[in-house]
């Protein structure tokens, strides 16, 4: 059996978050997601997330970070 929840998360239009959980029994792997964006309108944002993955063998983690701004001239 393989699945996936996913979980918005609005505080405003522009402060959102997203949980995601993964699952799989095919081979033993459970893992999860977490991302926190604040998107002030297009080309002007900033992400943070990470995750965590459980497999058969060992832990797994990751940590991301993104910033985009867009300077008209």
């Amino acid at each position: 059996m393989v699945g996936r929840a996913r979980l918005d998360l609005f505080a405003t239009r522009s402060l959102w978050a997203r949980v995601i959980g993964d699952w799989s029994t095919f081979d033993d792997f459970r893992g999860g997601e977490a991302l926190v964006a604040w998107e002030r309108a297009p080309g002007r944002a900033v992400y943070v997330g990470g995750g965590v993955a459980d497999e058969a063998v060992e832990l797994h983690w990751q940590l991301m970070a993104k910033a985009t701004w867009v300077i008209a001239i």
